[in-house]
């Protein structure tokens, strides 16, 4: 199967001396980026995940960007995912028994990787987490974005089967992929910014290093998450339907605990209580598990596109709002007269950390910027019109570029390890010049390598 082309804006520079407390301005700065696709996958239902009753598949939307592995280079899309911090794919492991690629579904979609058929492949020694500290061999690759190699990158080897998949571990983990970026200086910080309104053709990006501010209406709204829980989260304070020339119906949330961010499932969950006021405000149906509480909403698909209302997610200052019409799915099966709504009732007392999960029907109408040294999110309405890019590097200091937020005076940045892997780089034929970095943070004149990933 053949995933869309990918563009990749990629740039890197030996570090001139800059204060920790500013963001660096030079003509090429420190970032690498990627373009992000949206991807509806059929999975088994897990009752964890969702609760659509007399289904045995469910659709849900992922984040995933073009990468290659190995040499001569591998090409397979993978997860952008908040919730590891592995580079984990999926292997046809001929020495053990294992399903073919084209058997599943994840694979034939993602394709896999062949350890035996790249020339890069070696091994790493790596220190065990547990009580007794026995080091253990992992396996190791070149990681291809676009024209920059990441050299030496651990690579997490997955039987083919579910629950697998190929993931780019994005987590606030040390071991995650922007950590590495920073390992070979490719960025300065372990921070990256992520943008929505993924569909099939792209649109969405991920730009490590940086913030790219015409893709958004600023400034950002930064928030303080805790990044031990091994996740991105964010506070909700309420929520509101909005319908044409009416006054907004707000939902107010009295739980105090943050809300997970999720790059990977299409669902919202939110407090029991206001889920199920918005339901009986707007006329929609429960059905649920046997013998267990209702669960989400159920309602005519036939709803989906003949009212006109909005929903809008109130973070401090930043509200993210998305059409009525994006919170449908069909139940069942594609062709049902009934959809889910895509909003739910979080399930009491099963989550001590979170209070529910922010899906991609909202996170891909914001944009994103998130840095680990300091553990900030910062967040904006999406700019659906953005004019010409604007790049700026995020520094090893404390705050955000162009966010508001209660930053904390000062941090102890993330310093890479000794010793390091090296870095090299490698230009893809016909690759334009490279771009302009402006007083002010202006990229001017943008382009980059181009990868197609044929699958």
């Amino acid at each position: 199967m053949r995933l869309p082309l990918i563009t990749i804006l990629w740039a890197w520079s030996n570090w001139a001396s800059a204060s920790a407390h500013t963001f660096p301005v030079r003509d090429v700065p420190a970032v690498v980026g990627m373009e992000l696709y949206g991807r509806e996958i059929s999975r088994p239902l897990m009752k964890r995940d969702t609760a659509t009753v007399g289904a045995d598949m469910t659709t849900y939307v992922s984040n995933f960007v073009n990468v290659s592995i190995g040499t001569p280079p591998q090409p397979m899309g993978m997860l952008a995912d908040f919730l590891s911090d592995t580079f984990s794919v999926l292997t046809e492991d001929t020495h053990v028994t294992n399903p073919s690629c084209h058997d599943n579904r994840y694979c034939s979609l993602l394709g896999s990787y062949n350890i035996t058929k790249s020339s890069s492949n070696g091994t790493k020694e790596v220190s065990s987490d547990t009580w007794y500290g026995s080091s253990y061999m992992v396996p190791t690759d070149v990681i291809t974005v676009g024209g920059t190699q990441v050299n030496d990158v651990e690579v997490d080897l997955l039987a083919i089967g579910y629950p697998n998949w190929n993931s780019m571990g994005l987590s606030p983990e040390n071991k995650s992929f922007p950590y590495q970026l920073v390992d070979r200086d490719l960025i300065r910080s372990p921070s990256f910014s992520l943008w929505g309104n993924t569909s099939e053709s792209g649109g969405a990006g991920i730009l490590f290093g940086g913030i790219n501010k015409a893709k958004y209406h600023g400034p950002l709204q930064a928030f303080a998450f805790n990044k031990t829980y091994g996740t991105v989260s964010l506070p909700l304070s309420r929520f509101q339907a909005h319908t044409e020339l009416k006054v907004p119906t707000n939902y107010t949330l009295s739980s105090s605990k943050p809300y997970m961010l999720s790059t990977q499932y299409i669902i919202t969950t939110l407090p029991r209580e206001a889920v199920l006021r918005m339901y009986k405000d707007y006329n929609i149906s429960f059905v649920g598990w046997d013998g267990e509480e209702p669960q989400f909403g159920l309602l005519p698909c036939s709803r989906q596109y003949t009212e006109n209302h909005t929903i809008s997610l109130i973070f401090g200052d930043a509200t993210i709002s998305t059409k009525w019409s994006d919170l449908f799915i069909p139940w069942g099966s594609p062709d049902s007269e009934r959809c889910e709504f895509l909003i739910q009732p979080e399930k009491e007392n099963v989550n001590a950390t979170y209070s529910g999960t922010i899906g991609t029907s909202f996170s891909n109408h914001m944009y994103m910027a998130i840095n680990y040294n300091n553990a900030f999110i910062g967040i904006a309405a999406l700019n659906e019109n953005p004019g010409s890019d604007d790049i700026l590097e995020i520094g090893d200091g404390p705050e955000i570029p162009d966010a508001v937020g209660d930053f904390p005076t000062s941090i102890v940045p993330y310093t890479k390890p000794t010793p390091t892997p090296t870095a090299s780089t490698s230009t893809s034929t016909g690759l334009a010049s490279m771009p302009t970095y402006m007083s002010g943070g202006m990229f001017v004149g943008v382009a980059g390598a181009a990868l197609v990933a044929a699958f």
